[in-house]
């Protein structure tokens, strides 16, 4: 199990447990000298190695959080298998990836001295709950399928902790059970371990073994490596700082217009903004306007019929039903908290004296 203590960079914290014994799935291996430090730019691909490195037990340099490297241990190749390990997370923040970091020893030859490089698969689930649940792993965060890696000047095995930079596409990890797993690779790769304080008294941590890959294999058994107390993976995650909170109010300019449009919820990131038109006996359809800005100048007065509280110039998104029934996506991406969206709706009726008749609008945040 991920048994990460809380992070003072991250305000993450991933859950130590214990479990009885059970199955040995092989010896861990001991790396040479520091563990060497890099970024890697998920975008890109870009590389980026940052200067010195640190000694196992130590934190690594102007870092905060509070991950030891206190064995120097790791455990090689899993095979034909997906190993996962699992925990939980309580960040309390926006619950959007900017960074990962984990670590993992190799001995197969860099790039450098005419290698292939340090390959192997690393995936993040939300919901793992670990033991073989019938759940398990979870759900698919994302699959990170590395190649080319830093790894062995000289075919002794060595340490390596990666940073993976997401800033240019942030991914969904909401708080609650998370899972990592690692499968694949080039035969010598795998994940760095931390030790287990808790595991004192004759349990042992533990990993679950997957077929590969776990989100479609069953799981055969849970299991721990040699010497007992060393089967945590290590991860920390950062998080994009938590940002507005979503928010839709109405907005009725000076109070000409009808209200009869209502919000269904609050246009939270990755969820879908539903809203309401009421109709009357004589109402044949509604239709909602959006836009990036209110009218100008706000509200704009439409003589008899109301107030147009968007601009129609440029023409405003507009979106047309019978039911009176209305919803947008709201795009995931963190990018858009705090980004304003105005609305109106109007009716179409059959029966004068108004024949098109402007709303109320709502005014749109979209945040947490």
């Amino acid at each position: 199990m991920i048994t990460t203590p809380c992070s003072l960079l991250t305000s993450l914290c991933l859950a130590s447990l214990c479990t009885a014994p059970a199955a040995q799935l092989g010896d861990t291996l001991p790396y040479q000298g520091e563990l060497q430090r890099f970024e890697l730019d998920w975008a890109t691909g870009e590389i980026k190695r940052t200067s010195g490195g640190f000694n196992p037990g130590e934190d690594a340099p102007l870092i905060t959080y509070a991950n030891d490297f206190t064995v120097g241990l790791y455990f090689p190749a899993p095979g034909p298998d997906e190993h996962v390990d699992w925990g939980v997370k309580n960040g309390n923040s926006s619950g959007f990836m900017s960074s990962f970091e984990l670590a993992y020893g190799t001995s197969t030859l860099d790039t450098s001295v005419g290698g292939p490089g340090a390959a192997f698969t690393v995936t993040l689930y939300s919901g793992t709950l670990g033991f073989c649940n019938p759940n398990d792993p979870g759900t698919v965060v994302g699959t990170f399928v590395f190649s080319g890696l830093p790894s062995s000047p000289d075919g002794f095995a060595y340490g390596f902790g990666m940073t993976v930079d997401l800033s240019s596409a942030s991914l969904p990890m909401p708080d609650g059970p998370i899972g990592i797993g690692y499968s694949g690779g080039d035969g010598t790769s795998g994940p760095m371990l931390i030790q287990v304080g808790c595991c004192n008294t004759g349990t042992v941590d533990a990993v679950d073994v997957h077929k590969a890959p776990a989100s479609q294999g069953p799981c055969k058994q849970t299991g721990y490596y040699s010497p007992q107390g060393n089967t945590s993976f290590y991860l920390t995650i950062t998080e994009d700082s938590a940002g507005a909170t979503a928010s839709a109010t109405i907005n009725n300019g000076n109070g000409v217009n009808q209200v009869a449009f209502n919000p269904t919820n609050n246009p939270v990131l990755g969820t879908t903004w539903q809203s309401t038109v009421s109709y009357t006996l004589s109402t044949v359809l509604s239709a909602v306007a959006y836009s990036a800005a209110p009218a100008t100048p706000s509200p704009f007065p439409l003589g008899a019929p109301g107030e147009l509280l968007i601009p129609i110039v440029p023409l405003p998104f507009l979106q047309i039903s019978t039911t009176g029934q209305h919803a947008i996506p709201i795009p995931a991406d963190p990018i858009w908290t705090g980004t304003k969206l105005y609305t109106q709706a109007l009716r179409v009726e059959f029966l004068p004296p108004t024949l098109l008749e402007p709303l109320n609008g709502i005014d749109l945040v979209l945040g947490l």
